[in-house]
């Protein structure tokens, strides 16, 4: 979205901030105590890959037998998943039961729910043997012990995937899952309101000065203000952060250095002349409505 170019004048072009950082990452997690049936015990660590790849996991999974994977009769595979990720994951379930003849079942949970169930549901051994989630949920999950780390396919993930995806699906050095996708946020706006996309955030307050209409709901910029997912791009630009060494580091917090500090000085400025709104006043389906009315210019 935003990166800033002259920190100390306020300066933010939109252009670079795409490859700064990966926001969020969609992952395929194996279950450590799920309730899967294929080489009679345990998921195997190895039946996300594509069937070419496919091995048939032993007792110890850092070995890779060559044979190819072969299920016992009548085995089956679950896998949780949200229903906005459906599509992708019934493509590679028709793909795994036509080479193996193994019927994938999809049960649709929301990521959130997925480790909360998978807590319960595992030991009882009628969790799913895959689950599809965020990277941000693989922490408590694998210091729960619930999933099981990525050995087998370690090196070919890590060479297959981009850092940060890596990054985000590993928890205190240790590889889990199978990154699938990477997300991040962008400015879309309209170009019968703005005909060309603002190179820097001063445009914006510029185009807001003689657009904004509070009385008749109209704005030049919006994004949904009690969400820190979107906030947090103005504090990192500048230099803040989270946590140090990559998000690891729980001693190091960002948060109140210098450039969260400057980061939300400038959100106290976009406050006042771009989005004079208090935070509960801003939510999707609002700035939907207006976006696609021609009340808002333009929408993160």
């Amino acid at each position: 979205m935003f990166t800033d170019s002259k920190k100390r004048k306020g300066k933010v072009r939109m252009k670079k901030w795409m490859g700064l950082m990966v926001i969020c990452g969609m992952v395929f997690v194996l279950a450590a105590c799920g309730g899967s049936n294929i080489n009679n015990e345990k998921a195997s660590p190895s039946v996300t890959e594509p069937a070419d790849s496919l091995t048939n996991a032993p007792s110890d999974t850092n070995e890779v037998v060559e044979e190819g994977l072969t299920p016992e009769p009548g085995a089956s595979l679950v896998i949780w998943n949200d229903a906005n990720q459906r599509g992708f994951i019934e493509e590679v379930g028709k793909e795994f039961e036509k080479q193996y003849g193994v019927s994938v079942k999809i049960e649709e949970l929301a990521p959130p729910e997925q480790v909360t169930r998978l807590t319960s549901d595992g030991p009882a051994g009628i969790a799913a043997d895959i689950l599809v989630i965020p990277h941000d949920q693989i922490g408590r999950a694998a210091q729960a012990g619930l999933i099981f780390p990525n050995d087998v396919f370690e090196e070919e993930t890590r060479n297959e995937n981009v850092e940060n995806s890596v990054d985000a699906v590993s928890y205190d050095g240790t590889l889990y899952g199978y990154p699938f996708a990477v997300e991040t946020y962008a400015l879309f706006y309209n170009k019968k309101l703005i005909a060309t996309a603002p190179q820097t955030m001063e445009e914006v307050i510029d185009f807001a000065s003689t657009f904004n209409d509070v009385k008749n709901n109209k704005y030049a910029l919006m994004w949904e203000l009690q969400q820190f997912y979107y906030n947090y791009a103005f504090l990192v630009t500048p230099g803040g952060y989270m946590f140090g060494d990559k998000g690891t580091n729980k001693d190091d917090i960002g948060l109140n250095n210098e450039g969260s500090i400057e980061g939300g000085k400038f959100l106290q400025v976009l406050k006042e002349k771009v989005l004079p709104l208090n935070t509960g006043d801003v939510n999707y389906d609002i700035k939907k409505g207006l976006f696609t009315t021609d009340s808002l210019a333009m929408e993160i």
